[in-house]
């Protein structure tokens, strides 16, 4: 699979009223927002007329301009003061090396309802060589180039965590700190709409991890989470016809996932909400 989706960043004209109503309310943001920084207030007001960045938004957010309002600047506030780790300018060495050992990947096809999902495989994680915050970033850049995908803007995304030969050293991982990362960064930042949250082949140890996490989670996202030791709630919500085999699905590790070569393409052609 060489494409990540149907790339589609023209507005309609229903799109376009809505960017230039979402440019004047950035515009009213930034001069009645007071307590905004100098690299959020120039950022945003860089926002205001990038028209491509500003249809991410408005699409993802149903062509509502006071929720796209509210992700644009909560985009910049996360990416200019809060994580800024989380974006860095230049692409890190270990952002290949997530991809290429599919640490982590995307299914090549979309499941029934549309929806784009990404596969986390703790088999391929050697937590001594990347941490769970160098995968958050390198799941940013993911991101960023599935936002220039219509149905990834329209339909969402589900996580699906293949916990098989998880370790401990895998769940040492999952602090506070990385799940409210996550959270603000993937939830809140971003105008995406996450649909599952699905861990399987999890070991004994997961869903206590989980329940000390939980209480940082949104409640959406809470109703959203699986968590099963064996895959057959996991065919209940997305098909084996899809899946790869080590879901116990009916196609090679090939035939269903996107090529890292193709991931890495999209990321270094620049296909990011801000270059």
């Amino acid at each position: 699979m060489e494409k990540l989706g149907k790339i589609v960043l023209v507005p309609s004209n229903e799109e376009m009223a809505r960017i230039n109503e979402l440019k004047t309310a950035i515009k009213v943001h930034i001069v009645n927002r007071s307590s905004l920084s100098d690299n959020v207030r120039r950022a945003l007001d860089e926002d205001a007329s990038d028209e491509t960045l500003l249809l991410r938004f408005i699409r993802g957010r149903k062509l509502e301009v006071d929720k796209a309002l509210d992700s644009v600047v909560r985009y910049e506030e996360i990416r200019c003061d809060i994580y800024p780790e989380v974006f860095p300018s230049d692409i890190p060495d270990y952002v290949r090396y997530i991809f290429d050992n599919r640490i982590l990947s995307v299914l090549s096809n979309k499941d029934d309802l549309g929806r784009t999902i990404i596969l986390f495989s703790a088999v391929n994680w050697d937590v001594s060589v990347v941490g769970l915050e160098e995968v958050i970033c390198a799941g940013r850049y993911l991101v960023d180039a599935l936002m220039e995908t219509e149905e990834f803007l329209t339909k969402g995304g589900i996580l699906l965590g293949d916990c098989k030969e998880g370790s401990l050293s895998h769940a040492k991982q999952y602090t506070i700190s990385a799940i409210v990362k996550f959270v603000n960064v993937f939830w809140k930042a971003y105008p995406i709409q996450v649909k599952g949250l699905y861990y399987v082949n999890a070991p004994f140890f997961v869903k206590p991890v989980f329940g000390i996490v939980k209480p940082f989670l949104p409640s959406k996202l809470k109703e959203r989470m699986l968590i099963t030791s064996g895959v057959t709630e996991l065919h209940e919500r997305v098909s084996p016809d899809i899946l790869p085999e080590t879901f116990e699905g009916k196609l090679s590790i090939e035939e269903s996932l996107c090529s890292p070569s193709s991931i890495l393409r999209h990321i270094q052609k620049g296909n990011k909400m801000k270059a």
